[in-house]
């Protein structure tokens, strides 16, 4: 982290004009592809996911990371060091987000859109509305055979 923060970051400028919708993922090392489904979601939401950290990220790309207008966590232990660094250093926001389950995925997408414009919230409220049935449905087929039973998630690293 100290290497990043002391010779990387704020090195490099993103080809792309800048947005006010500019965000990066922080401490998602797409286990599983976790991070190719979170981009795509924040992109159908409106956001532009400019750097990506480290999975699936490019080295330019976290260099210019200082520009973006927030930081999205999603390994906390792993970078909140350097969201709180850049936090200090450049006035970037940071916010965790949990996009396992239904529940975190709509408590996560509301708390984004409230950083953002109406445009984006709006945006957020559509996502919730069209991948909610699916969710749903996914739900109803296993919670006959699940329901009253332990289950063990094994997420990430």
């Amino acid at each position: 982290n100290d290497t990043i923060r002391d010779y990387i970051i704020g090195t490099s400028e993103f080809a792309e004009p800048s947005s006010p919708y500019d965000i990066a993922l922080i401490g998602d090392y797409n286990i599983g592809g976790d991070v190719w489904s979170a981009k795509s979601l924040l992109e159908e939401i409106g956001l532009n996911v400019k750097s990506v950290w480290t999975g699936d990220g490019e080295l330019e790309k976290i260099a210019a990371t200082h520009t973006v207008k927030l930081n999205l966590i999603h390994c906390y232990r792993s970078m909140n060091y350097m969201c709180k660094v850049m936090e200090e250093k450049y006035g970037i926001p940071w916010l965790e987000f949990n996009f396992f389950g239904p529940t975190k995925i709509r408590e996560s997408l509301r708390a984004i859109g409230e950083r953002f414009d109406d445009t984006i919230k709006e945006k957020v409220e559509l996502a919730i509305a069209k991948y909610e049935p699916i969710m749903q449905a996914i739900i109803n087929e296993y919670k006959p055979r699940l329901e009253g039973k332990k289950v063990m998630l094994l997420v990430g690293g």
